[in-house]
């Protein structure tokens, strides 16, 4: 499974466990809701910037989400 691949399914998963869909991540990064969803089917990846802001607001490290650790 290539990395992207595993950051969308990462990103997905923990979204669903957060309860938290992707327009409210969105505005909880001050982040359009299509820029999420295009991260989460693939489309494109997130800045570092973002990468940061998203692990912060989901509670997970950019190592998670990037497949590095389990």
């Amino acid at each position: 499974m290539s990395a992207k691949q595993i950051f969308v399914e990462r990103l997905r998963d923990t979204l669903e466990k957060r309860g938290i869909n992707q327009v409210q991540l969105g505005k909880i990064l001050a982040i359009k809701g299509s820029t999420i969803s295009s991260y989460s089917v693939g489309h494109c990846f997130p800045s570092p910037d973002n990468l940061v802001k998203i692990c912060d607001a989901l509670g997970v490290s950019a190592d998670y989400l990037l497949g590095r650790q389990d």
